[in-house]
């Protein structure tokens, strides 16, 4: 029989209950991440209220079953909450090494089929420097609840 801790992993569940399955571990710290001004901690429970969120707003977006949207980010306490929320919505989540080359970020960006993209700033304004045809639409994980592109603006309502 495994350990507690590793109960929850080994029971069969699909990537979609994982939300919902992160609320079981509730104030314990899920995430942690230093910053130049200190660190940021969220809780398991934090987590998953801001993924089943973003997932619901996504929805209200536009983001359908089967949709592809891009996580083209450093790693950082939003990436984790993006990525289980295209989940969430169910959604493919498709990251993208922010190493990748221009030409071959290009490339993907055309093939790839995605109207979404999490990001940041710094990597938007490489984004409207490439020659795509393709450019999906900035969802910016690193600005704050006043700019409109901010992943913050779509989070549903606890509904």
């Amino acid at each position: 029989m495994p350990p507690e801790s590793l109960k929850a992993v080994s029971d069969p569940r699909t990537l979609g209950s994982l939300i919902d399955a992160l609320v079981e571990h509730g104030d314990r710290r899920a995430v942690l991440a230093l910053q130049e001004e200190g660190f940021k901690s969220w809780s398991y429970g934090d987590l998953a209220e801001h993924a089943r969120r973003l997932a619901h707003g996504l929805t209200r977006f536009g983001v359908g079953h089967g949709d592809y949207v891009m996580l083209f980010a450093p790693s950082q306490p939003e990436w984790v909450v993006a990525c289980l929320a295209i989940v969430g919505a169910g959604a493919v989540a498709t990251p993208v090494d922010v190493q990748l080359g221009d030409e071959a970020l290009a490339r993907l960006l055309n093939h790839s089929g995605a109207e979404f993209i999490f990001t940041t700033v710094d990597q938007t304004k490489r984004l409207e420097h490439l020659e795509a045809m393709v450019k999906p639409k900035p969802i910016l994980l690193d600005v704050g609840r006043e700019d409109p592109r901010s992943w913050r603006h779509l989070l549903a309502s606890r509904d």
